[in-house]
Formats: C-alpha cells, structure tokens, sequence
C-alpha cells in the first residue's frame, strides 16, 4: 500500500478547504436567480462531499474527528452549516498534523484499509465463501507485518526479493515487537491462509475463519505502529 506523507496529507486537506471558497457568496439582489442558487447548492454539495471524504481518509474509525463529522453529516441542519462545521475538523486535524500529534498519517490510512479489506472478508463469510474470506485475511496479517518491520526497521528483503511472512512472524518477535504467543498466533492464521491459496479446503471450516478475521482485527488494532 502506498504510503502517505505529513506533507501529502496536509496538501489533501488544503485541496478539500479550497472548495469551500469556491462556493459562490449569498448576494440578495439574486435570492429568485435559480440557475445562481443551484450552482450555489452545487458547490456546497461538492465541498461537504470533499471535506467529509478527508477526513475519513485521514482517521481512524471511532477517532474524535471521524465522530465528530458523522455526527455532522447526520444532523438535521443545511448544507452550509455542515460546510461550517467540517471546515472547522479539517483546520484542527491539519493543525494536529502539522505539529506531530498525528505524524504517523501513513499508520491512519493502513488502518482504515485493513478494515475495510477485514469487512469485506467477513461479508463474504456471511455468504458461504469461506475461501477466499481466508485467503483476503491472510493478506491483511501479511501486510501488516511488513509495516511493523518498516517500522522497527527490521529487514523486509533478502537479496532483492520479499522476506516471507513466517520469517517476518519470527523476526518480529526477537525485535520485541509482540509476544511468542502472538508469534504462535500468527503462524496458525499464516497456515491457515496458505491451505486456502492451495486449495486445502478441507483443512479448516467457516468457524475457524471467523474466530480468523477477529482474531487478526484484533491484533492490527493493538500492535498499529506509533
């Protein structure tokens, strides 16, 4: 996954502020213009769009500021108040960024990815497709890996190719990332992974890819990278 910067972030949010200077300014000598008012309707849309859409891409679920813009989007007021109010949660959030509080922005958006990636799997669970449900969770724990390496700066190639993700498991541990029991934990889910992608279907059932995908969005949430 390609990672984002403080800069790049701070950049999309001044990209989503600026449409909110685009919208057209109240001039009450057109109040009956319609075609004016429409366009004004438009721009406010579009900003509230932009504005909701960065913040989410730059939170975590359940963080103050992602809360705090549904709290607005759900709210029985106009569009302009609603352009108020997250204009006022992408200056703060820029702020925070801008200082450090939030400087691992790369951390925020791989969480929100690997969410959405474990929803996916366990919708498709839901529908009886437990295989490729596992085989999209492993991805998950593979890749997660790799960000706890990066940023340990524990070795993710050898000789030019990937390090593999059981070595990964076990380098991790003895850079004092998590405990053996975790490292124990992995290797179950990794496995598991590896019969789905082999086509060992017979190996595991709808269960254990359940307690899978809890299990792993468990263990991104409390060894994220800070």
């Amino acid at each position: 996954m390609e990672a984002i910067s403080k800069d790049a972030a701070i950049t999309k949010i001044d990209s989503a502020l600026e449409t909110v200077d685009e919208i057209p300014p109240y001039e009450s000598g057109r109040y009956d213009d319609i075609e004016f008012e429409q366009n004004r309707d438009r721009r406010k849309r579009r900003a509230v769009m932009r504005m909701k859409s960065t913040v989410d891409s730059l939170t975590r679920p359940g963080s103050a500021f992602r809360v705090e813009s549904d709290r607005t989007m759900n709210a029985s007021v106009d569009d302009f108040t609603r352009v108020d109010e997250l204009a006022g949660l992408l200056v703060a959030l820029r702020e925070e960024i801008d200082a450090g509080y939030l400087a691992n922005v790369a951390t925020l958006v791989e969480a929100n990815v690997f969410a959405d990636f474990l929803e996916m799997a366990s919708e498709l669970l839901d529908k009886g497709y437990k295989d490729p449900a596992a085989v999209l969770v492993g991805s998950v724990i593979e890749e997660h890996l790799r960000s706890l390496a990066v940023s340990a700066q524990v070795s993710v190639e050898s000789d030019g190719k990937p390090v593999k993700a059981d070595k990964l498991n076990a380098d991790l541990v003895k850079a004092g990332e998590y405990e053996k029991g975790d490292q124990k934990q992995i290797t179950a889910w990794l496995n598991l992974r590896n019969d789905a992608a082999h086509g060992h279907f017979d190996k595991y059932d709808e269960q254990r890819v359940g307690l899978m995908i809890e299990g792993v969005r468990g263990f991104v949430r409390r060894s994220a990278p800070h």
